[in-house]
């Protein structure tokens, strides 16, 4: 069994408004990986699957 490890960094943002644009994009692309996640973790789908290819299997 392999151990899995996370770390996390907290640090303040300095120059808000210099990287606001690359914030709301980094904010909106993790946003849909998490709903992506969320999704296929209820859907019962295998890793490489997409949640809709277990939908339909199932409708």
């Amino acid at each position: 069994m392999a151990i899995q490890v996370t770390q996390t960094y907290v640090a303040p943002i300095r120059n808000q408004q210099q990287v606001q644009s690359d914030l709301d994009s980094l904010e909106f692309a993790a946003s849909k990986l998490w709903n992506i996640a969320r999704c296929a973790t209820a859907s019962g789908a295998k890793p490489g699957q997409s949640p809709r290819m277990v939908h339909s299997r199932h409708t």
